[in-house]
């Protein structure tokens, strides 16, 4: 099994001891199985969702070690695509990977850190990415992924970015910083 496309979205709010963070993704069954495993250190998921050309497909997940979940399925998943949803809390405190606080109000992902985020264990797939910010309108994001758009919503705002080119989710890079804008 290997992703094909996948758009990461984050909620950061500066001096939070957690974060939340979604994944969806396409991918793609090579051959078929009734389980997988994914990396996510720093993060406790809530959901884990799977569907096929027939729509859900039934599954448990749990932990198989320290940052490895195990999903596992009701019935074989046939090889062709497939879509995926995860949802997780992160904490800030637990994540020696992934997005980490820098001092007061800073918050960032550096590349190499993707371990807050589900990886593919024993590889690190170049996909396409999109990744989706959302924090307290008095931040700034940025990313080392180009810029697409952003949108403000009472005092919250979105920024979002995405990738020019397949890369994989260790590549991806982000800054927060909490402070007023400039209008």
């Amino acid at each position: 099994m290997i992703p094909l496309r996948q758009e990461l979205q984050l909620e950061l709010v500066p001096g939070r001891d957690t974060w939340s963070g979604s994944l969806r993704a396409t991918l793609q069954v090579r051959r078929a199985t009734r389980r997988f495993f994914l990396l996510l250190a720093g993060g406790d998921p809530s959901r884990v969702e799977l569907a096929g050309p027939h729509g859900a497909v039934p599954l448990t997940y749990g932990w198989r070690g320290r940052d490895t979940l195990l999903v596992e399925t009701a019935a074989p998943l046939a090889p062709g695509p497939l879509g995926m949803n995860v949802a997780w809390l992160g904490s800030f405190a637990a994540a020696s990977r992934g997005p980490r606080t820098v001092g007061r109000g800073a918050i960032v992902m550096a590349p190499g850190a993707g371990g807050g985020i589900p990886l593919w264990p024993g590889v690190a797939p170049a996909t396409s990415w999109r990744l989706t910010v959302r924090a307290p309108d008095s931040c700034t994001v940025r990313s080392n992924l180009a810029r697409l758009a952003g949108s403000r919503q009472g005092s919250w705002r979105t920024w979002e970015f995405a990738s020019r080119r397949p890369l994989p989710a260790d590549s991806i890079a982000f800054q927060l910083r909490a402070g007023r804008r400039g209008k």
